[in-house]
């Protein structure tokens, strides 16, 4: 896996993506995978992007 990159899951955004899973940080959900997805949901209004792991992941990492 890549170290770091601009549009694809790096180790840092999977790294976080499976700790947002732990009880004690989020407890977070595989609802859909990638970033991309992740946005195009929270755009959408979707309820269960607060409890999803690339979109927890996205925030922590790739904020814009």
């Amino acid at each position: 896996m890549r170290a770091r990159h601009l549009r694809f899951d790096s180790q840092l955004l999977t790294l976080v993506h499976e700790i947002s899973h732990f009880s004690d940080v989020f407890s977070s959900r595989d609802h859909w995978y990638s970033t991309h997805n992740a946005k195009d949901r929270a755009e959408a209004k979707d309820t269960r992007t607060t409890e999803n792991a690339d979109n927890i992941a996205g925030y922590v990492v790739c904020s814009e």
